[in-house]
């Protein structure tokens, strides 16, 4: 498990009881992008947690929040570029389907390669008739702009300096888009709303589970302490719901070839008496054994 706070500690909560831990520290330099410019990290500090714990039910006080700020959540994981974290900022991401696809081709040599999980919250966008007619990559959803694809060159130093673009023809053929689909979402305006808003590339099968995959706008996302719709921000990784500048996730070691089902375990395995807080998706059913979009 991870945790990105803009604070000088971190709160981790839901260890398992009588269960030793180990935790390492990195500082992150100003003025970088938040998936590189970063500290090497410090050596391993264990601590074992006592054998009784309070816990509570972080999931419900997050519930309850989204609630009252008009947005929705989703869970996704993500394949980061290097063998460390290195968030959703200007990233793609995807559900447990859409990352076991992206696996199966192109999981990173060379390295150990990792899986992220965040929890992120997203405002509802208010898109008008012409607007809503133009989203093709949606799968039929209105909660969401069209899918962007996002990556970039690497420099000399080994950092890849990631962009969100109009959809390639390569993310085209894996959500199995038309081609009046494809160039639908390859407009200015679909891009400029990609831009302001989380995208969405949704594909259905008749047998096995739907891909989710989104994009992320670094032009729309929310700082931690910020509420999703302030200052035109509509989206932000959730974490921590009592400290409100800590964005806890998880990450676990990833494999070529791992299946949604794979994916999903090795979450489910981390030592945490609960999974990732994330409130219940009203659009998908990520948990059900038949995942089917909500529009």
């Amino acid at each position: 498990m991870g945790s990105h706070t803009d604070s000088d500690y971190v709160d981790i909560s839901d260890l398992k009881r009588s269960t030793t831990f180990h935790f390492r520290v990195r500082a992150h330099f100003s003025g970088h992008p938040k998936d590189h410019g970063w500290s090497e990290l410090c050596a391993a500090v264990a601590c074992k947690t006592p054998a009784t714990l309070v816990q509570g039910n972080a999931t419900k006080t997050l519930q309850a929040s989204l609630t009252s700020s008009k947005s929705f959540a989703i869970q996704v994981v993500r394949e980061p570029w290097r063998d460390h974290p290195d968030y959703l900022t200007n990233h793609n991401g995807a559900n447990y389907a859409g990352e076991a696809s992206y696996l199966s081709k192109h999981a990173r040599t060379g390295m150990q390669p990792l899986l992220e999980q965040f929890c992120v919250e997203i405002l509802y966008p208010q898109f008008d008739a012409k607007t809503e007619k133009g989203l093709t990559t949606t799968g039929g959803s209105k909660h969401f702009a069209n899918y962007a694809s996002c990556g970039g060159n690497v420099d000399a130093k080994g950092n890849k300096n990631y962009t969100c673009y109009k959809i390639n023809d390569r993310d085209c053929e894996w959500l199995g888009l038309s081609k009046a689909g494809c160039a639908g979402a390859r407009t200015d305006a679909s891009l400029m709303h990609s831009h302001k808003h989380v995208g969405l590339g949704f594909r259905n099968f008749s047998h096995g589970d739907p891909y989710a995959l989104y994009s992320f706008p670094k032009e729309a996302e929310c700082s931690a302490a910020q509420t999703v719709g302030d200052a035109g921000c509509t989206w932000k990784m959730l974490g921590n719901p009592h400290h409100p500048s800590q964005q806890d996730f998880r990450i676990v070691k990833a494999k070529a070839g791992m299946t949604a089902k794979e994916i999903k375990e090795e979450f489910d395995n981390i030592p945490m008496t609960q999974s990732l807080p994330c409130p219940s998706n009203p659009h998908f059913g990520f948990d059900s054994a038949e995942p089917s979009l909500i529009v």
